[in-house]
């Protein structure tokens, strides 16, 4: 059996425990995200070859949640977007290190881990 929370469920459980709190979905211009109705949460399209464009969507915010999927051009982007990230002025940038035990890793994992590892010493 599978469980999806309803899409807006994380962003209730942060303002839940925060307060009131503005959510702004960076996303690629091919993406079809859209924001769960009835919440603070905006979506921002962006080419990823256009770092005006992205510094300009991150401006005036405090935390950055990578999410970055790992492909090909993980470490690449997530290397790129931290880069913005710290010219826009964010405050906080949070890597995609969710659900992983690199202690315990088998050696096929390693080699996933190691990427995500080095984004993890370029976050200053």
């Amino acid at each position: 059996m599978c469980y999806s929370p309803p899409p807006n469920l994380p962003y209730r459980h942060l303002s839940a425990k925060y307060g009131k709190l503005e959510i702004r979905v960076i996303a690629r211009s091919s993406s079809s995200y859209e924001a769960p109705p009835s919440t603070n949460v905006s979506v921002v399209r962006f080419d990823l070859d256009n770092k005006g464009e992205l510094i300009q969507a991150l401006k005036g915010h405090d935390v950055v949640l990578l999410t970055i999927g790992v492909g090909p051009s993980f470490e690449k982007t997530s290397l790129e977007t931290i880069d913005v990230a710290i010219e826009a002025g964010i405050k906080r940038i949070i890597s995609s290190e969710f659900g992983n035990d690199r202690i315990n890793a088998s050696p096929a994992q390693r080699e996933l881990f190691s990427r995500k590892v080095a984004v993890l010493d370029y976050l200053p």
